[in-house]
């Protein structure tokens, strides 16, 4: 099957733009320069720069044109999520405070899942000490889930576990993607958290795959107060200490 023009466009400029040919915060192509560079109509260019801007690849300032984004696609880094706790001679614990069969059709649709299947839905409580730090709502295709387990909360106390004790399904090595949000607690959260209303947490939504056959196997959204929250990256070519 051929591949459409735009994506052809597309994906050449993506290349310009990971070689390095631009710096970060560059200004990037007119769209004119564009028409010219591939001999293309307006509408064939713009359709392949909104893809890269939505790609996070460009930014666009009215008025002012197309840019590289200072972001860094694609390039490989080491992440490491620190646990920061208050009072470090305690381990944190955690409590299941909801584990129920659903099937609300946004989170189905999330899932890839069809409208008559289900999920379970699993909400659980970090804390150290007496201080909840994080909730964790997880969402997990029913099919994953042992029924039989699941009539029992506290075996879904780590789902990673679980999964992998019952299903043979290691997830830490599977294929994810995480987005970390500063937000204001509503007074739900404030409350599990024991926080002030408008008390800024950090909203974590991860969705995890299954590399074999690109199923989702676990959607999670979880609030973390900013207090417990630290992130570290380096390149991978920077020397570990």
């Amino acid at each position: 099957m051929d591949i459409p023009k735009y994506l052809q466009i597309e994906n050449e400029l993506k290349q310009e733009i990971i070689s390095g040919k631009f710096k970060y915060g560059d200004k990037f192509y007119s769209e004119a320069q564009l028409k010219d560079k591939f001999n293309v109509s307006s509408i064939t260019v713009i359709r392949a720069v909104k893809d890269l801007v939505k790609a996070g690849y460009l930014v666009r300032h009215q008025g002012k044109g197309t840019f590289i984004s200072r972001s860094r696609k694609d390039k490989l880094v080491r992440l490491s999520d620190n646990e920061v706790f208050s009072n470090k001679q305690e381990e944190d614990t955690v409590k299941v405070l909801k584990l129920q069969e659903e099937k609300q059709s946004e989170i189905l649709k999330k899932l890839g899942l069809p409208k008559y299947d289900s999920y379970y839905y699993i909400e659980r409580l970090r804390l150290i000490g007496d201080t909840p730090f994080m909730v964790h709502r997880s969402f997990i295709p029913a099919k994953f889930i042992n029924r039989n387990l699941a009539k029992d909360p506290n075996n879904y106390h780590s789902i990673y576990e679980t999964l992998q004790s019952d299903k043979q399904l290691y997830l830490f090595d599977e294929p994810f993607t995480e987005t970390d949000t500063i937000v204001k607690a509503d007074s739900e959260i404030s409350k599990q958290l024991k926080i002030a209303k408008d008390y800024p947490v950090v909203r974590q939504v991860k969705k995890t795959i299954l590399s074999t056959t690109g199923e989702v196997v676990e959607l999670v959204i979880g609030y973390k107060r900013c207090d417990y929250f630290s992130l570290s990256f380096s390149s991978t070519d920077y020397p570990e200490v």
